[in-house]
């Protein structure tokens, strides 16, 4: 019992280590997002509570490969400090030094399903509802931003000078109509935020009216203009925003997301429904398979880690390094084929067997004393 105290003791401090720098490097990918909400005016206390729900997008990445990393420190640990050589003389065999690790491995995996399954799903739902609710409050600042206007599904260009959340000049706004399959076109000489109104002068509108009639080629046009017209915040960001959002897996704990599969395959004549239930299964994969990568990176980390002989070999490091970048390669091309379930279930999946499989080989040779 003290060995196997010793061995998860010292895996799990290497394991904390690297999840909080691991944590401040990956943590970056999401400033942008969280510099996009910040200018949409949010307070301080709301602007801290977004930047919290950023982690739970990054811990399931960062727990695999933070218990590859303890793994492998702490069987080169052993190695060259000839403990493993003692303990293997006392007659522990691998299988006996392996099985505590994998076995904290495990409820790490455990942890890490249901980071992903029910932390993250919510977090994500919650920084999308904070997003929405900035977006009403001052919708110029999607007109502001042209990556935020396109996500919406609008043209908007400011051709003068403008103030973030204030005041824009010179401003072009276009947008289809899905329903009537029209293009409008509106220009503004000034618009000013005055929550909770924006005021808008020299207004010119433009709107191509539907053509009913079958011979006509051309289409009608109705042209407005305005001296000065006030809307409020929230009639514009309902006129700005789309109509609802679209059922995403990345929003539904698990349970959730069986019950729509259920309902969805009750549907199942629906093309779109057998598109959706692929998706969401595909999901399903992608969930099990970052939580099973804890385990298969631990068994990784120790077989390829270890170190026998007197010369010592970095071979095993770009081993290690090589077979996890095939992984991450598999795991992320895997979201491109989520329509394809077949597909992505291979590529979530069939990785972790084969560097399950490539490690025990590894054990295998290294019980023998010949080196990885």
């Amino acid at each position: 019992m003290t060995l196997y105290r010793y061995l998860i003791t010292s895996y799990l401090q290497i394991f904390l280590f690297c999840v909080a720098a691991l944590l401040g490097m990956l943590f970056s990918t999401r400033l942008q997002e969280i510099a996009q909400f910040a200018a949409f005016g949010a307070d301080q206390e709301t602007l801290c509570l977004f930047i919290l729900y950023q982690l739970p997008y990054v811990i399931p990445i960062v727990v695999p490969i933070a218990c590859l990393i303890a793994s492998m420190i702490l069987s080169q640990r052993l190695s060259d400090s000839n403990e493993l050589t003692a303990l293997r003389a006392c007659g522990y065999g691998l299988n006996r030094l392996l099985a505590p690790l994998l076995v904290t491995a495990s409820f790490i995996a455990i942890l890490n399903f249901v980071m992903i399954s029910e932390v993250a799903t919510r977090s994500h739902l919650a920084c999308r509802a904070l997003q929405e609710k900035f977006k009403q409050i001052n919708p110029m600042l999607i007109l502001q931003n042209k990556k935020l206007a396109s996500v919406h599904g609008i043209f908007a260009e400011s051709l003068g000078t403008s103030v973030s959340g204030e005041r824009v000049t010179d401003l072009i706004i276009a947008y289809w109509n899905p329903q009537s399959e029209t293009i409008h076109l509106l220009t503004s000489k000034e618009m000013i935020a005055q929550p909770p109104e924006l005021v808008s002068k020299q207004v010119t509108a433009i709107t191509a009216l539907a053509n009913k009639n079958p011979v006509k080629e051309k289409a009608d046009y109705l042209v407005e203009n305005f001296d000065e017209s006030i809307t409020t915040a929230n009639n514009f960001s309902k006129f700005i925003k789309r109509k609802s959002w679209r059922i995403h897996a990345d929003y539904l704990p698990l349970a959730q997301l069986l019950t729509a599969i259920r309902e969805l395959e009750a549907q199942s004549d629906n093309l779109s429904s057998s598109t959706a239930v692929s998706r969401f299964k595909s999901d399903i994969a992608r969930r099990a398979s970052i939580a099973l990568a804890a385990i298969t990176f631990t068994l990784m980390g120790v077989a390829f880690g270890i170190q026998i002989g007197r010369e010592k070999s970095k071979k095993s490091i770009f081993k290690i390094i090589l077979l996890a970048a095939f992984y991450l390669i598999c795991f992320f091309t895997a979201r491109h084929f989520e329509k394809n379930l077949p597909i992505a279930i291979t590529l979530y999946l069939l990785p972790q067997l084969l560097l399950q499989y490539l490690s025990v080989r590894c054990l295998s040779r290294i019980s023998r004393g010949v080196p990885s």
